[in-house]
């Protein structure tokens, strides 16, 4: 089977699980595959894919007799190790390539990502199409939920975790959002313009990690030092886009440098590492961490 059929296969999962439980029924199944593809879709070639569909990826696309709606329950593949979550997680990190690898079924092992992967295509259909949303959100400090109407910009995945980038209408600035931690996603008819020139990884450039810099704040350089055992994986896996090799300490450490805002999270990435990282500067950032040390070794004396 080549790959252009097999991106067809998944087009047609994409386009289903965008139509949720509303379902579609043949003509506007005929109607979205002739506008994306520029050919003719027969009801023979349908029922094909939808076999293949079924034989390859183990998800049924289900036709209600009532109303000759097609569609694929959600619900149905709730079970953690179902083939729906697998498709879905693979869409999301559009690994087709290994899709296609269908000799290696078994053998290729992707981390799992919390909940919230099923709102990511509504969040692209929303994008492509730039509709505002409103979003039910609740953060983990908060036993609340609260509404927000958003532009969605972006989605971005970090660290196990997708997340929504959007310019938030009652804050009026951009926030980021874990999709795990969304309750609901309502369309909205609204349509937004993208800001000219945006680009989700210039606007994290000198952050690390999801989190933004306060407004007025300033990226600023950190020099640590690193075992030469630790820093074989530190070349092939750098904190931070920006970090540099400068030289070599007189104990054999080798001298790194990262320009970024500073934030907890890059604090937790340094205590992570232990012993094979000592950061020199900035100094408040050295004792911030020194202290964090200090309260942890508490908890075990």
């Amino acid at each position: 089977m080549n790959n252009k059929l097999i991106e067809r296969y998944i087009w047609l999962i994409q386009t289903f699980l965008k139509a949720g439980a509303r379902g579609m029924d043949l003509q506007e199944i005929q109607s979205r595959w002739e506008s994306r593809w520029g050919e003719t879709y027969t009801r023979r070639s349908f029922c094909n894919h939808r076999d293949h569909i079924r034989e390859i990826f183990g998800i049924h696309i289900d036709c209600r007799r009532s109303d000759n709606i097609y569609l694929i329950d959600y619900d149905a593949y709730a079970d953690d190790n179902s083939p729906l979550k697998w498709a879905i997680e693979n869409l999301s990190r559009r690994n087709l390539a290994e899709l296609a690898k269908e000799g290696l079924k078994g053998r290729i092992a992707f981390e799992d990502i919390p909940g919230g992967k099923n709102f990511l295509l509504q969040l692209v259909d929303a994008m492509e199409n730039n509709l505002c949303i409103r979003i039910v959100y609740r953060k983990y400090s908060s036993s609340e939920s609260n509404a927000y109407t958003v532009r969605p910009y972006a989605v971005k995945e970090y660290a196990k975790r997708w997340y929504l980038v959007a310019y938030c209408e009652e804050k009026g600035d951009i926030r980021v959002y874990a999709l795990d931690r969304l309750r609901n996603i309502e369309f909205t008819e609204r349509v937004f313009r993208l800001p000219a020139g945006f680009d989700v990884d210039e606007l994290f450039s000198d952050c690390f990690g999801i989190y933004l810099p306060d407004k007025g704040s300033e990226r600023q350089r950190v020099i640590f030092k690193v075992t030469p055992q630790e820093a074989p994986y530190l070349d092939d896996l750098p904190l931070h886009w920006s970090q540099k090799r400068i030289g070599t300490a007189e104990d054999g450490r080798l001298i790194y440098r990262i320009d970024v805002h500073l934030n907890h999270r890059l604090l937790m990435e340094f205590l992570s590492r232990g012993r094979a990282i000592e950061v020199c500067e900035p100094l408040e950032f050295r004792q911030m961490i020194s202290e964090e040390i200090t309260k942890t070794k508490t908890l075990y004396e």
